[in-house]
């Protein structure tokens, strides 16, 4: 390779080493940021802000309906928000005035009227018959007859100027006509009968005939009965006056009727009035049963379209929209709302500390699902604010025969919250969603109901996440629940249209697809920002072709190999307790990648070479060994490896002495009094956490002690990790986790089983042992390296090299 070439090369490992370097500081700072997160919105200033947020999304309204309209055009469909209602006061004055306009005007009849007019003639008639029946008395000659004479006319004559007048019959040609009739009884009959037919009927003012309506009500004054009557069954006063006139014709001559009705005329008065008091009221009534006209408005349904010219009903309806979304009703909905969800989500932090949800702190958990209940509010409040433009686009409605809702993701977060956290936190988003979907929606139970049974859905939906398409399972689940939820809803609400089921049915199939497809996404982005360990990450994690590992079996072999048996060891014993099996196996592949740094220093990789501690002085040599913590804890950084995975790394070693060196200082250092002091010989910290850490470090110093065995026989074997183990439990190192005595007893037999199974006795083949190798593993060359006595893809290397370098006590692995 020419010069050029080699400078190339070198200058792209440079470029490469500067590349990751800087993805390391930048993961690094972004981690610092991450952790911040969670103790910020635990505090109370992060749940009022959180609380905040959720209540202005969940019901806020960021936008006015005033600024639609322009020069009384409106300039963009107007979709109502949400199910509302308002009197229409217009509509419901034009009702009332309808109703009122109904009511028959109402005139009072008195039927006094008319007797009295037949009981003053009767009256009057009598007190002239008996004074013309005295006066015929007193005068013996003179008799009235149908022929007249001369004496009678002038008896007449002289009676009609003599007699005492009467109210009504005042003149004396009345009195003359009535006087020859001789005042008969007869006559008197069929003129009160003329005069009480008449009067009888309904007699209305002469002036009121223009605005008689077809039919009036007529009230009774006397029995206070009340009915409706034709108007043509009415008769004006001059009328029944002329009724009178013709009537007396048939009865007397032509001439001597129109002499007395002049004289009985006055005897037909008026009986039917009109009463404005009694209309009025009943106007009044009539209006009062009119219920105000109500306008409905459904969420997301088209009220107007764009362009349209805004008349008096529509500028209401944008009048109530501007009022209902005025400036100080938002935000006094918004504060009761925040009031609300901030005692929602103190319950949701008190729910994260009692839970003591493995994966997470009670912290982390908490700030996990107020960002993805944030995500699922976000996502529904979008979705259901512009579903009625979708609908208007396509022409459709917003009715329960359709209903695009259905498409919503309503189960992101429970799904979110299974895969990350565990079911009990999915079932609770699942309820929270419901919450909120009850705040968005304005208490549609169908939405609410549907959410809430889709989100318990994700929440069983997951049982492990160690394939990504288990994802793809759950979304399936969760489609097939959404479509049970509709059928349900359907039948319920009594939907009888094949069109309906078929596509609702189609939307609740394809919003769990939706939701199982947004999870996808989202999930690498939640793990990455709150530093989340999933099972699929952790196998993603165990493959050994990473750079990482590659680096590993490159650089340093034998701590290669040495990973791969303790990965082993651990990962039965965390199975045999119920630890995280897949953490820890995966955990021990990297816990001792610092040792890449500075390989010959470690004497698994040394493969029978000098060793370089021999010339250096014990302290030097215990800050080189206990400084691959720090090392491997940076390498892990820049590779973005979980924390989880990083912590494995200083947690396996805790605080342990490292005896061999510890030793020789005090040997060393006794010869010339130099104080020797515990601490500079100790690992740094800290002690295992969980069980997971001390299942590692457990298996890390059984391994090596069992290595240092001449005769690896299974008493021996259980002796020397009993006193490991033991050194380790009275060393205090396992004080900080949750490992429990009968756990570690289980942890111990299970590396003693596991240390058996690798260490069981051989078969020897005839002609290939030496006899000083007769003991060896497959009777190899003990003088080959460790890392070529195995096979490289091997998960269990073989631990059994006797011939390597022993410390001076047990678990004391360099």
């Amino acid at each position: 390779m020419s010069g050029l070439g080699v400078w190339t090369v070198l200058q792209m490992a440079n470029a490469k080493e500067v590349v990751r370097k800087l993805k390391g500081k930048v993961s690094r700072f972004l981690r610092r940021q991450a952790a911040k997160l969670p103790a910020l919105l635990s505090s109370w200033y992060g749940l009022a802000v959180a609380a905040l947020l959720l209540a202005l999304i969940s019901g806020y309204s960021f936008s006015s309906i005033d600024v639609a309209v322009r020069n009384g055009v409106l300039q963009s469909d107007l979709i109502a928000p949400a199910d509302f209602s308002y009197i229409d006061h217009r509509a419901t004055q034009l009702a009332r005035e309808s109703e009122a306009s109904k009511v028959l005007p109402i005139y009072e009849y008195n039927p006094a009227i008319g007797r009295d007019a037949v009981a003053y003639f009767n009256t009057e008639w009598e007190k002239l018959r008996t004074q013309f029946q005295q006066e015929v008395a007193a005068h013996p000659g003179i008799l009235p007859t149908h022929e007249e004479s001369a004496a009678m006319r002038q008896f007449v004559k002289q009676f009609a100027s003599e007699a005492v007048r009467s109210q009504l019959f005042r003149g004396e040609v009345v009195l003359a006509i009535l006087a020859s009739k001789g005042f008969s009884p007869e006559l008197q009959r069929r003129i009160a009968e003329a005069i009480g037919e008449v009067t009888s009927r309904y007699i209305y003012e002469d002036d009121a005939v223009e605005v008689l309506p077809r039919r009036i009500t007529i009230r009774n004054i006397e029995t206070a009965e009340q009915g409706e009557v034709r108007s043509i069954e009415l008769v004006s006063l001059f009328e029944a006056q002329r009724r009178l006139h013709r009537q007396l014709q048939s009865i007397l001559s032509t001439s001597e009727a129109d002499k007395v009705y002049d004289t009985l005329k006055s005897l037909v008065g008026v009986n039917l009035v009109y009463s404005e008091q009694l209309t009025r009221a009943a106007k009044d009534l009539a209006e009062a049963r009119v219920r105000p006209v109500v306008v409905n408005y459904k969420k997301n349904q088209l009220i107007a379209k764009y362009g349209e010219r805004v008349d008096q009903q529509l500028l209401d309806s944008i009048r109530m929209l501007s009022d209902r979304g005025s400036w100080k009703k938002r935000t006094v909905k918004v504060i009761g709302y925040f009031v609300l969800l901030l005692g929602i989500l103190i319950g949701l932090k008190r729910f994260c500390q009692l839970s003591r949800i493995e994966q997470l702190e009670p912290s982390k958990s908490f700030a996990l699902l107020c960002i993805i209940l944030l995500i699922q509010i976000g996502v529904i409040r979008l979705a259901v604010a512009y579903s009625g433009h979708l609908l208007t686009l396509f022409g459709a409605e917003n009715t329960f025969y359709n209903q695009p809702q259905f498409l919503l993701p309503f189960a992101l977060a429970a799904l979110l919250a299974a895969f990350l956290l565990d079911s009990t936190a999915a079932q609770t988003c699942a309820l929270l969603t419901g919450i909120f979907t009850g705040f968005i929606t304005e208490g549609e139970m169908v939405l609410v109901a549907y959410a809430v049974m889709s989100g318990i859905a994700a929440a069983y939906a997951v049982k492990e996440y160690q394939h990504r398409n288990s994802i793809t399972k759950a979304g399936l689940i969760i489609s097939g629940v959404n479509i049970l939820t509709i059928l349900i809803e359907l039948l319920i609400n009594g939907q009888t249209s094949w069109q309906a089921y078929l596509l609702n049915v189609a939307y609740g199939f394809i919003g769990g697809l939706l939701t199982a497809s947004i999870a996808s996404l989202m999930i690498p982005i939640v793990e990455s920002i709150f530093d989340i360990l999933t099972d699929v990450k952790l196998l993603e994690l165990s493959n050994m072709d990473l750079p990482l590992l590659r680096d590993l079996a490159a650089t340093a072999a034998g701590t290669y190999q040495h990973s791969l048996a303790v990965s082993s060891l651990a990962e039965a014993a965390a199975e045999a307790i119920g630890a995280n099996s897949l953490l820890v196996r995966v955990g021990c592949y990297y816990h001792d990648v610092g040792k890449m740094m500075a390989p010959e220093m470690f004497i698994e990789n040394q493969a029978g070479r000098e060793n370089p501690h021999d010339r250096m002085d014990p302290k030097r040599s215990a800050s080189v060994i206990t400084g691959h913590v720090r090392k491997g804890i940076l390498l892990a950084e820049e590779h973005g490896l979980p924390q989880q995975i990083i912590d494995l790394i200083p947690q396996h070693h805790g605080t342990r002495k490292l005896h061999y060196f510890y030793n020789k200082a005090l040997e060393k250092y006794s010869k010339t009094g130099d104080p020797v002091k515990e601490e500079h010989y100790r690992y740094p910290g800290p002690k295992p956490q969980t069980r997971e850490a001390a299942i590692v470090m457990m298996a890390d110093s059984a391994e090596a002690s069992v290595r240092s065995l001449d005769e690896p026989t299974p008493e021996n074997i259980r002796n020397i990790v009993k006193l490991v183990t033991e050194d380790i439990l009275a060393d205090g190192q396992l004080d900080e986790c949750t490992l429990t005595i009968k756990e570690f007893n289980l942890v111990r037999e299970a590396l003693v089983e596991a240390l058996c199974s690798v260490y069981h006795q051989r078969v020897k083949y005839p002609g290939f042992n030496r006899p000083e190798l007769e003991e060896t593993e497959g009777g190899l060359p003990e003088t080959r390296p460790a890392a070529q006595k195995v096979d490289a893809g091997a998960a269990k290397p073989a631990i059994g090299d006797k011939k390597k370098k022993k410390v001076s006590a047990p678990g004391g692995k360099l």
